[in-house]
């Protein structure tokens, strides 16, 4: 046996030796929060409200929905009012158009050949109507044909000549021409050659029923006649054009 090398008064306390076992020691628990910013949410994360301020404000999600169906609408409604703007009050002088944008009346009026526009009145005239205007120049004519049906179901051509002439005289002198008879006319578009129109009078619709108006320096001449095969009826012609006057917008 070795010596112990200590002093005699240690080498007496000696104390015995066992080895290690896992369960003799204790794991260490963390007391009080972890130090550093807490670790970021991925997922249902949830914003935190301002310190010292109201949470923020979150809505249903039907109420969301409501909300942007709401938008849907007036977005819609906005569109609808734009095109409104831009194509509503748009006027037409195209022969495309299927009625006449003139008050109602006793017959319904289908344009054929809306404002056909001259300023050489006399080209476009018979009569003593031409002679006048070689010597009074009008200041611009507008000529255009329509089209209706009557009860019988009769197919009417329609002529509405407007004449504007420089002052207010010269359309009265104008109008006593040519409601007398036998003084010429404002050819219609037909007579004149400008336009044929299938399955109506050949020769246009001088002779047939006739009216006029005068308003200012402003003359309306109306004449119109049945296509064929259909019977003369002079009154009913008559009624025709007297009704189409309102079609005159010069």
């Amino acid at each position: 046996m070795s010596e112990d090398p200590r002093p005699p008064e240690q080498a007496t306390q000696r104390v015995p030796q066992f080895p290690m076992r896992p369960t003799d020691t204790t794991p260490l628990v963390r007391v009080g929060p972890p130090a550093g910013p807490p670790p970021l949410q991925v997922g249902n994360w949830q914003a935190q409200p301002p310190a010292g301020g109201r949470p923020p404000r979150r809505f249903p999600p039907a109420l969301g929905w409501v909300l942007k169906g709401l938008g849907l609408v007036a977005v819609a409604v906005l569109s609808g009012l734009i095109w409104l703007t831009v194509h509503g009050g748009q006027r037409g002088g195209t022969p495309n158009r299927e009625t006449s944008t003139a008050a109602q009346g006793a017959f319904q009026f289908t344009p054929v050949r809306e404002n056909a526009q001259d300023t050489s009145c006399a080209e476009h005239s018979t009569g003593q109507v031409r002679a006048f205007f070689n010597g009074t120049q009008c200041t611009q004519m507008t000529r255009s044909l329509f089209t209706t049906t009557v009860a019988d179901g009769g197919k009417v051509l329609v002529s509405v000549s407007v004449v504007q002439m420089p002052d207010a005289g010269q359309a009265a002198q104008l109008k006593s021409l040519v409601d007398a008879n036998g003084t010429g006319n404002v050819r219609d578009l037909v007579a004149d050659g400008a336009i044929e129109v299938p399955g109506g009078p050949p020769k246009g619709v001088a002779g047939g029923g006739y009216a006029s108006n005068l308003r200012g320096n402003q003359v309306t001449i109306v004449e119109s006649a049945f296509f064929p095969p259909h019977s003369p009826d002079d009154a009913l012609l008559k009624r025709v054009s007297t009704d189409a006057l309102r079609l005159g917008t010069g």
